[in-house]
């Protein structure tokens, strides 16, 4: 019985697998982030749709 107690309070493994679920959060954050038709080119296509409506505007008032 106390071999099992000591089994389940040892926490020196812990500490590692702990590092390597981050680890894994991390580099699966990353692969979304950077991947192709990932989140940059979702913000690539936010910044070229906004700039085209301000140039869009602008011609409207220039136009004016």
């Amino acid at each position: 019985m106390n071999v099992l107690k000591n089994f389940f309070n040892n926490e020196d493994g812990i500490t590692a697998i702990e590092y390597a679920i981050i680890g894994v959060a991390m580099s699966s954050a990353l692969y979304y982030i950077f991947n192709e038709g990932g989140f940059i080119q979702a913000l690539e296509t936010a910044w070229s749709t906004m700039t085209n409506k301000i140039n869009q505007a602008g011609g409207i008032v220039e136009n004016n």
